[in-house]
């Protein structure tokens, strides 16, 4: 296994690749991400990075909370971890199912599971799309993205 470390000037090109990816993206004021992790340093990457393209952006420690929040909050898009303790991702997609169906929100599954059956289930259940951890700022803004680029509330 090699390390990768970025040197400062790479590190520079990558931010300012990512500020540029921020600005072509559709204008999304007013979308709520909830973003869903048992790990609160798993929240902070996520919602520095979500933040930073000026989304609004709540959380959730678990599934429970995330549920609350969901019905709360009316999320345009949660972003669910799969592994949490007590209700895990999947049952949280299960038990959100009516509501995608309607179109009332979207979740995208994030995970560090990289077996091709915990991708396959989260689609089967409803996902929108997956991501797995470790992920590139990139990644996480594209699959956002194109969650909310195909959410019925963009529909026009």
């Amino acid at each position: 296994w090699q390390s990768h470390v970025l040197s400062r000037n790479q590190s520079h090109l990558v931010n300012a690749s990512f500020q540029i990816l921020i600005q072509q993206m559709p204008n999304f004021k007013g979308q709520t991400i909830l973003i869903v992790d048992d790990e609160p340093s798993n929240l902070k990457v996520l919602s520095d990075t979500l933040s930073a393209a000026n989304l609004q952006v709540a959380v959730a420690l678990d599934g429970a909370s995330a549920l609350d929040q969901i019905q709360h909050l009316q999320p345009n898009l949660s972003l669910l971890d799969v592994m949490m303790p007590h209700i895990d991702g999947f049952t949280v997609l299960r038990m959100l199912h009516d509501r995608i169906t309607r179109g009332e929100t979207q979740v995208v599954m994030v995970s560090a599971m990289e077996d091709e059956e915990t991708r396959r289930m989260a689609l089967l259940l409803g996902a929108r799309g997956f991501i797995l951890k470790p992920f590139s700022r990139g990644e996480l803004t594209g699959a956002v993205c194109r969650a909310l680029c195909c959410s019925p509330a963009n529909d026009s």
